[in-house]
C-alpha cells in the first residue's frame, strides 16, 4: 500500500455521511452563525477584544474578515475532533493492525492518512468559508451596507488572506487532534484531553503565567486565525505554531513507527 493508496483508503472513511455532516456540516453551521451574530451587533459598542463593529468596517475592502474570523477556534475544535476520531478509531476497532499487514512501512501509511485528513479539513474550511460569504452577501445589504468593496483587487486579496489564515489555524488544530489520538490510542481520550487543555487548562495556565499568551498553543492558534491580535503578532503565531506542529508530528511519527499495535 503506497502513500497514494493510504490516502485514498482514508478518504473512503471520510466520505461517510457522519463525518461529512458532523465535520464539514458543523463548520458550515458555525460560519453562518458567526455572520448572523456579528451582524446582530452591527453598530453596537463592543464585539470583541477592543473592537467595535461599525458600518464603515463592514463596508471596507476587508469587511468580511470581522464577520468570519472569530469562527477560527470553533472550526479548529471541530477539526481536532474529526481527526482524533479518524485516527483513534483505528486503534479501538483494531483496523490499524489489518492496515499494517498490507503496508508494513508504517510511515507511508501515516503520511497517507495525514495527507487525506489535511485535505479534508482544508476542503471543509473552504466550503464553510464560502457558505459564510454567501450568507454575508445575502444579509449585509439588509443592514444598509454595500459589499462592493469586497470584490475590488484589495478586497479579493483580503478574502484570500483571511481564508488562508483560517485554513492554517484549522489545520494546526487538526494536526494536534491526530497526534493526540496516536499518543493516547483512543479517540475519546484524545478529544477529552485536547478540549480539556484548550478550553480549560490553558486558561488556568495564563492566570498564573502573565506571558502565557505569547507561548501557549491555544492563544497562538487564535492569533493565527485572526491574522494577529494586540497580544500576539501574526508572524510570531505562525512561526511558533509551525514549530509546535513539526515537533508534535515528529513525536507521533516515532510512536507510530516503533510502538506495538494491539490486536
Amino acid at each position: 500500500m503506497s502513500v497514494i493508496r493510504a490516502f485514498r483508503s482514508e478518504w473512503l472513511k471520510l466520505l461517510r455521511p457522519s463525518i461529512i455532516l458532523g465535520g464539514a456540516g458543523t463548520m458550515c453551521g458555525f460560519a453562518i452563525l458567526a455572520v448572523v451574530l456579528r451582524l446582530s451587533r452591527l453598530g453596537g459598542t463592543h464585539i470583541g477584544p477592543g473592537t467595535d463593529l461599525t458600518v464603515a468596517m463592514v463596508a471596507a475592502s476587508n469587511g468580511f474578515a470581522p464577520l468570519i474570523v472569530y469562527t477560527a477556534p470553533f472550526l479548529g475544535l471541530v477539526a481536532l475532533a474529526v481527526c482524533a476520531v479518524a485516527v483513534g478509531t483505528e486503534y479501538s476497532n483494531g483496523t490499524l493492525r489489518n492496515l499494517l499487514v498490507r503496508q508494513p512501512a508504517r510511515l507511508r501509511l501515516l503520511t497517507g492518512k495525514l495527507l487525506a485528513l489535511g485535505s479534508f479539513v482544508t476542503l471543509a474550511v473552504v466550503v464553510s468559508y464560502g457558505v459564510g460569504l454567501v450568507a454575508a452577501l445575502l444579509l449585509v445589504p439588509g443592514h444598509g451596507v454595500s459589499t462592493s468593496a469586497w470584490f475590488t483587487a484589495e478586497g479579493v486579496q483580503s478574502l484570500l488572506s483571511t481564508l488562508g489564515n483560517l485554513a492554517l489555524a484549522t489545520l494546526a488544530w487538526a494536526a494536534f487532534g491526530a497526534v493526540l489520538a496516536i499518543v493516547l490510542r483512543s479517540a475519546a481520550a484524545a478529544i477529552s484531553v485536547g478540549l480539556g487543555y484548550l478550553l480549560v487548562g490553558e486558561t488556568l495556565l495564563t492566570n498564573v503565567w502573565s506571558d502565557g499568551n505569547q507561548w501557549l498553543p491555544r492563544a497562538l492558534l487564535v492569533a493565527l486565525g485572526l491574522g494577529g491580535t494586540d497580544e500576539v503578532a501574526y508572524g510570531r503565531a505562525l512561526v511558533l505554531i509551525g514549530l509546535y506542529v513539526i515537533v508534535a508530528l515528529g513525536v507521533a511519527a516515532i510512536l507510530f513507527r516503533q510502538r506495538d499495535v494491539a490486536v
